[in-house]
């Protein structure tokens, strides 16, 4: 069999077929066909030559391909939803997270530890605290309320009281009878008997009570504003003991306010008095002397001048009832301060004599002549009265 070598005359030389078709290609008028446009994706033989080999790769084992294949090239991106498992040991030292969603969390700081308290552990927690101060609140007032009671009642029921010695306030405010009190009464009674004239002598409001005329209930009305003060830490109450018909001191003194209209007197002490023979008419007592002027409505000049009188033996006696029941006023109103809760005694009393009373001419506020003409002296056993009760 013989072959033919490569390069010799029968390979090298066209069958005459071929040939005669090469010249119809050739002998054909029709234009050339254009060269297509380069590819953008193509590259030149120069860059083909420059092209660099990639770096070596470790190898990844393609888990779509055979199990036995093995590859060396890039590994194909992730699917969208797989996300890789974090890198054991992740903490909160801010060391990298493996994949992408959870990087780019910590990255945006948008990842965040949940708080163990939570904003409804914090509610929850609010609440309870305020829950318990209420409660605490609460128990305080109640054990407060309960302790300031049976103080007072103590207080109220012991034989001696302690209070500041300079204290002098309102009767809300101070153990009884420590304050200023309305001592609300009404003229019960008048008596003229030490005076030869009986308009020369009168009391304030110049009307007496008649209970058959209810005119004069209000009328008779008369109001006086007085302190008390202690003068020591121990004064005499209601729960002193008893005492003889004389009485003690009681370490507490009474004075008036200031009110021009009313009789003026200051820190007059209180003579405590409970006999063994009546314990119920426990009592404080006063007295001062003073020199009551008067101007009658009626002149006793000659010359029908006004007339000022004078009573020079005057005394104003008080008895503050720590027991005994009150029957006026009814209302428990009053000006200036609390009302005295029981019964009250006032007197103003003058005796008989020489110079009772001694009166004067009283012209445009200004004394004047004495006035003997019409006057007779009468007995000292005579007495002029104006006494004031509340019951």
């Amino acid at each position: 069999m013989n072959r033919s070598r490569p390069g010799s005359a029968s390979n090298s030389r066209p069958s005459s077929s071929r040939q005669s078709e090469v010249n119809s290609i050739m002998a054909t008028a029709a234009p050339k066909p254009p060269i297509p446009r380069k590819s953008a994706l193509r590259q030149s033989a120069s860059e083909q030559s420059l092209h660099a080999l990639p770096y070596p790769l470790s190898p990844v084992t393609n888990v779509h391909a055979h199990k036995d294949s093995y590859e060396t090239g890039r590994t194909a991106p992730p699917a969208y939803e797989w996300v890789p498992e974090p890198v054991a040991g992740d903490s909160d030292d801010n060391r990298p997270v493996e994949g992408e969603k959870l990087a780019a969390l910590r990255r945006s700081g948008g990842y965040q530890r949940k708080n163990p308290f939570s904003w409804r552990r914090r509610t929850w927690l609010i609440i309870a605290g305020v829950a318990l101060l209420a409660i605490a609140l609460i128990v305080g007032l109640a054990v407060g309320l309960t302790v300031g009671r049976s103080g007072s009642n103590s207080n109220n029921g012991a034989a001696q009281n302690t209070s500041d010695p300079t204290s002098s306030g309102g009767a809300d405010q101070q153990p009884f009878p420590i304050g200023q009190y309305s001592m609300i009464t009404r003229l019960q009674t008048l008596n003229s008997s030490c005076t030869s004239v009986a308009e020369t002598w009168n009391c304030f409001p110049y009307q007496v009570y008649d209970p058959a005329n209810a005119a004069t209930s209000d009328g008779s009305r008369s109001i006086y504003n007085w302190v008390i003060s202690n003068t020591s830490s121990t004064y005499a109450t209601i729960g002193s003991g008893s005492t003889s018909d004389d009485g003690e001191p009681a370490n507490l003194t009474i004075s008036s306010t200031s009110n021009p209209f009313s009789l003026m007197f200051e820190d007059t002490p209180l003579t405590y008095i409970s006999p063994k023979s009546n314990s119920s008419s426990a009592r404080y007592t006063f007295r001062i002397d003073m020199d009551k002027a008067f101007n009658p409505p009626v002149s006793l000049a000659a010359n029908n001048v006004a007339t000022q009188c004078y009573f020079n033996q005057t005394s104003l006696t008080g008895t503050l009832y720590l027991s005994a029941p009150r029957t006026y006023p009814e209302s428990n109103n009053s000006d200036g301060g609390l009302q005295w809760p029981y019964a009250i005694d006032i007197r103003q009393s003058s005796p008989g004599g020489t110079d009772v009373p001694a009166c004067y001419e009283f012209v445009q506020g200004q004394q004047g002549a004495r006035i003997t003409s019409g006057l007779t002296p009468q007995s000292v056993d005579t007495e002029c009265s104006c006494d004031y009760r509340n019951y």
